[in-house]
């Protein structure tokens, strides 16, 4: 639960350029679009899930909303703590730019979301960071294009 809360103060009340690094490395927008290898294993995409679970369940005992994205930023840092490489995607929608839902944030593994579930199709990466842009490069065609 505390994550949630700093995530939410972070994405609230502090420059974004500020705490950005603590999500991942900045990588292409088109590498949210290009296949990767699959990189969760069945005991990882499990642990990954369950986290999802109780971030799910935090943001239900905190008072106020949790948006997309802080809920993004702290599933990144839990397994970026577990070592696995995953993408945080902050995307703008093509159909509606002024709505509620004119910006969505994801985490995606190897082209699964694991966070923040979309048409995926309407939304245009703006920007991607991987939490270890290293492993990503190695692994990814399209990053290394």
């Amino acid at each position: 639960m505390t994550y949630v809360v700093v995530a939410r103060f972070l994405v609230r009340f502090i420059p974004f350029s500020w705490w950005r690094d603590s999500v991942g490395q900045m990588v292409e927008p088109r590498c949210a679009l290009a296949p990767q290898a699959t990189c969760l294993s069945v005991r990882s995409r499990q642990q990954a899930f369950s986290l999802v679970r109780q971030i799910d369940r935090a943001c239900k005992y905190l008072p106020g909303t949790s948006r997309c994205l802080p809920r993004a930023v702290v599933l990144c840092w839990l397994l970026r703590g577990q070592s696995l490489t995953v993408l945080t995607v902050i995307a703008f929608s093509k159909v509606d730019r002024t709505g509620e839902d004119a910006y969505h944030a994801w985490v995606e593994c190897g082209g699964e979301v694991l966070i923040g579930h979309c048409d995926r199709s309407t939304y245009q990466p703006i920007m991607v960071l991987c939490s270890d842009a290293l492993a990503f490069a190695q692994s990814s065609p399209a990053a290394t294009e």
